[in-house]
């Protein structure tokens, strides 16, 4: 299924495919492949063992944002760029490279939605968050995908709503929750499957039970936003 990152970091920097032990920590000795996926373009893999075993990208992820760069850039291969908007800086040092910090007032990430933008077999989405508390006492928006908010319309999104609780939306449907505490860091995964089963994962534990929501499409054509809602409001 399409995964949706926007990380500082989504991934661990580096991937280990190992198909016999190592001898020490810190070797490559007896690893067949490792993939940094820091270094790479979005397309080919460079296998970082000096094995040669390089590979190709076949998932669909269709929107990756590392930061490491100090852009929103679009890794992946559909180049999805982002703009920083409101002078967040993503300059800032990450669980794993860089990521990017708000100020609550006027900052976020902003990028459009392309017309092919695949969702519609299943997606996941993955970051890294540290919420330091609600800007407008109302609530905070992670992530959103579409021209809507809430349970209305084609949107996904991932909000802390009042009372602390972060919310998986999409497709009409308020899915699963999770209470977050301030000043902590959080790696945060939210899939639906086409037939509209969501689940949220708040570092790697699955919380409560899959809902049962919307049998998903293909998004139409709209806007994305990280760290704020489209009318400037719920800023992270």
């Amino acid at each position: 299924m399409p995964s949706l990152e926007p990380t500082g970091r989504a991934s661990e920097g580096a991937i280990q495919v190992e198909l016999s032990r190592r001898s020490g920590e810190g070797s490559f000795a007896g690893i067949k492949a490792a993939y940094d996926f820091n270094g790479n373009d979005g397309y080919t893999l460079t296998d970082i063992s000096k094995n040669g075993n390089n590979g190709e990208f076949y998932g669909n992820t269709v929107l990756l944002m590392n930061f490491d760069d100090g852009t929103a850039d679009d890794k992946s291969a559909y180049n999805n760029d982002g703009s920083l908007i409101g002078g967040v800086d993503c300059g800032v040092a990450g669980i794993n490279g860089k990521g990017c910090s708000f100020d609550g007032i006027d900052d976020y990430i902003g990028f459009t939605v392309p017309i092919d933008f695949p969702v519609s077999n299943g997606f996941s989405i993955s970051l890294w968050f540290n919420w330091l508390g609600y800007s407008d006492g109302v609530a905070s928006m992670i992530f959103l995908i579409g021209n809507t908010h809430g349970t209305i319309g084609n949107n996904i999104e991932l909000i802390v709503d009042p009372g602390n609780l972060i919310r998986f939306r999409a497709f009409g449907t308020s899915g699963p929750t999770y209470p977050l505490t301030t000043n902590n860091l959080y790696f945060i995964t939210a899939t639906m499957t086409k037939n509209g089963e969501m689940r949220l994962y708040i570092n790697g534990d699955l919380q409560g039970s899959p809902v049962a929501g919307n049998a998903i499409t293909n998004l139409v054509v709209g806007n994305g936003y990280v760290g704020q809602y489209p009318t400037g409001i719920y800023n992270f």
